[in-house]
Order: C-alpha cells, then structure tokens, then sequence
C-alpha cells in the first residue's frame, strides 16, 4: 500500500439528511448542513 493509500484509508466523508461531515483518525475535521454550512457560494458583484 502506498503511504497515499493509507492517509486515504483514515479520512473518511460521511452523508446525512441535511449535510456531510468529514473525519481523519475519527477526529471531526468539518461539519456542512443546511442549518451550518462550512461553504457558501453566492453569486454578484463584489463591493468595494
């Protein structure tokens, strides 16, 4: 197994009704919902 492989094998994305969760040696990394989101994309124009 290459050592890619292995980090791969300890990351690991799990679904839910609302969002994902995302884990590494099932430490929590990040937590997206609906309520929650991590990540926002919009769209518009940028003010200054």
């Amino acid at each position: 197994m290459s050592t890619q492989s292995k980090h791969l094998s300890s990351v690991l994305i799990e679904k839910n009704i609302e969002g994902f969760t995302l884990t590494y040696h099932q430490r929590l990394i990040l937590r997206h919902s609906t309520e929650n989101p991590c990540l926002w994309i919009g769209a518009g124009v940028a003010g200054h």
